[in-house]
């Protein structure tokens, strides 16, 4: 107990990019994932197959909702969003120019 833990600057900082990279991909595969399941149910699959994977889909829902709401919490908590925004605004800004 009581330990102190030091990391440099740099090394926070490539951490940082790796997590926000890796909570990007994520999001984007669940979003894809919904997509999916929902272009499946409403489309060409129908029947007991349908219902099986929206069913399981379903059950596991919550799950990978709340893993997106601890990324987002974690990119909170380490100042990614404000980066993004502001990254985001330079980019825009840059190509109005």
């Amino acid at each position: 107990m009581g330990e102190i833990i030091k990391v440099d600057s740099a090394s926070l900082e490539e951490f940082k990019a790796s997590f926000a990279q890796a909570g990007e991909e994520y999001k984007a595969n669940l979003a894809r994932l919904t997509n999916f399941i929902t272009e499946i149910t409403r489309g060409d699959i129908q029947g007991d197959p349908a219902n099986d994977i929206l069913n399981k889909f379903e059950e596991k829902r919550a799950t990978f909702n709340n893993i997106a709401s601890l990324i987002d919490d974690g990119e909170d908590y380490l100042g990614i969003k404000g980066k993004k925004f502001e990254t985001t605004l330079s980019e825009i800004q840059s190509s109005v120019k």
